[in-house]
């Protein structure tokens, strides 16, 4: 991950993302400054944590012993889940 540095006291870090009740954000190491990134709803904490094992489930889908028709289905709800999930989200970040 790249650094960033902080608008409060200049240090260089590489962010650790963190999360409180679908609030994400990061803090700058030395001053404690904090950098909002999004917002997720409850809805969107569910979707993420379906979306999760579903992308799992069409990961280890074997095309040997599944059929064409059962991974295009898995592959089609891993897009309709992320798209669900992405409309729950509320970006907080200011672009740069």
């Amino acid at each position: 991950m790249q650094k960033v540095r902080c608008d409060g006291c200049e240090h260089k870090f590489v962010p650790r993302p963190r999360e409180k009740k679908g609030y994400q954000f990061f803090k700058c190491p030395e001053c404690d400054k904090e950098y909002p990134i999004c917002k997720i709803t409850p809805k969107g904490i569910k979707l993420r944590d379906k979306l999760a094992r579903e992308r799992e489930r069409y990961r280890l889908m074997n095309p040997g012993n599944t059929k064409p028709a059962d991974i295009i289905a898995q592959h089609r709800l891993v897009q309709k889940l992320t798209e669900q999930f992405q409309a729950e989200v509320t970006p907080l970040a200011k672009a740069q």
